[in-house]
């Protein structure tokens, strides 16, 4: 036990011990960050992409009703009758009036049929090409 006091003491430098130290962990710290910088820059979308898809599976997780995708997609608005001819009824040129019909084969009537939506429409183009003409 002597012997090894004695040699730790007297060989062992500990202010030199710690100096290495320190160097060697900055140029570790260095390489890492090198490599950290190239890793990043080659695979940054790689790495984005890896988060966006972690960040939606957690949200996904974290409902408690999630829907099937395809009835995801085909969700559809409602609109009565009345929200119908208001919005109809504001139309007063055919380009608006073609933009008006295609936005109603994206909602879910209440009350009515597609087939009404489309004969209405018809009706409100003829009043539009007859005023025009006037």
């Amino acid at each position: 036990m002597l012997k090894e006091d004695i040699f730790i003491n007297h060989s062992f430098n500990c202010e030199y011990f710690l100096e290495l130290r320190k160097k060697k962990e900055a140029t570790f710290e260095y390489e890492d960050i090198k490599v950290a910088e190239q890793s990043t820059s080659a695979g940054k979308n790689i790495m984005v992409n890896d988060i966006t898809t972690s960040f939606q599976e957690l949200e996904i997780r974290e409902q408690d009703n999630v829907l099937p995708w395809q009835e995801i997609l085909r969700r559809q608005i409602p609109i009565t009758r009345p929200e119908f001819h208001r919005g109809l009824n504001s139309v007063r040129d055919l380009k608006t009036l073609t933009m008006y019909h295609n936005g109603m084969r994206r909602k879910r009537l209440v009350n009515m049929s597609h087939h009404y939506v489309i004969d209405q429409c018809d009706t409100k183009a003829r009043r539009i090409k007859s005023t025009s003409w006037c």
